[in-house]
């Protein structure tokens, strides 16, 4: 659906926009039961680098990136990244199955995976390495943004509300007063479909199922969860928009999805 967005009449900003706006709209008369804390700069920060800096760089990359390419960088490369945030911002302990040949495989795989996207010359001719970089870039936010939920508690409605209500706060004005606009351009559909995927589905449901699930068992197993991500989203790609099965992204696919499996069987998190 990003992708689709991608290659609709609008623009990366209008997409954002459009999403976030969406979103507060449908929570506002629920507001003073999100458990928002205004005053809070944890609830801040942790909307700038989840929604604002996450959105700006993926929807950017989405513009310029084959579905079935990001379908593989994006979750491909967020169990690496919510593993070194949390080693960094958490201490967590992790006990392997076979330690130290499981941890190495399973990263070898996931960040092997990025790199043939990333330097293979079959890949530059449908996805530019600027965008590549910047689904790049948005995994690393996605998993910082994970890992400062579980550091700092941040419940799962207060994590929707607040990356809803205040980045639409700083977006939007940004948007109105700054950014390119082509929304004038998009049909009626586009705007509606984009506006119940992003608002609705992306934004709400899915970020309250997600952070539940950060609570429940981890941000890490949560990561590594991810696995189901580049099966289904990169298949569906190659159906839906026909894009090309090339050798470089046959090899990605497999080793994201090997890479995953591994991380997901061998990881035990200590007290999750």
């Amino acid at each position: 659906m990003s992708r689709a967005g991608g290659l609709s009449a609008l623009n990366a900003y209008d997409i954002i926009a459009i999403r976030y706006g969406t979103a507060s709209l449908l929570l506002l008369p629920f507001v003073a039961r999100l458990g928002i804390r205004w005053s809070d700069y944890r609830l801040w920060v942790s909307s700038c680098i989840g929604a604002l800096c996450y959105a700006l760089l993926t929807f950017n990359g989405f513009q310029s990136v084959a579905a079935s390419h990001a379908a593989i960088l994006l979750p491909g490369l967020i169990p690496v990244f919510v593993g070194l945030s949390a080693w960094g911002l958490l201490n967590e302990r992790l006990t392997y199955k076979r330690q130290t040949y499981a941890k190495c495989l399973s990263l070898l795989l996931l960040t092997s995976s990025a790199f043939v996207l990333l330097f293979a010359t079959d890949s530059s001719k449908f996805s530019s390495t600027t965008g590549m970089l910047c689904i790049v870039g948005g995994a690393l936010c996605w998993a910082v943004y994970s890992v400062l939920v579980k550091r700092w508690q941040i419940t799962a409605w207060q994590a929707v509300g607040s990356l809803a209500l205040m980045t639409s706060l700083i977006y939007l004005t940004l948007y109105f007063l700054l950014l390119p606009k082509a929304v004038s351009q998009a049909s009626i559909e586009q705007v509606l479909t984009q506006a119940f995927y992003q608002g609705f589905m992306a934004t709400i449901l899915q970020m309250w199922l997600y952070v539940r699930a950060i609570q429940l068992i981890g941000a890490q197993t949560m990561g590594s969860m991810m696995a189901l991500v580049p099966l289904l989203a990169g298949s569906a790609a190659l159906i839906v928009f026909s894009e090309p099965f090339t050798w470089s992204l046959g090899l990605a696919f497999v080793l994201v999805c090997v890479g995953l499996a591994v991380h997901q069987r061998s990881l035990r998190i200590n007290g999750n």
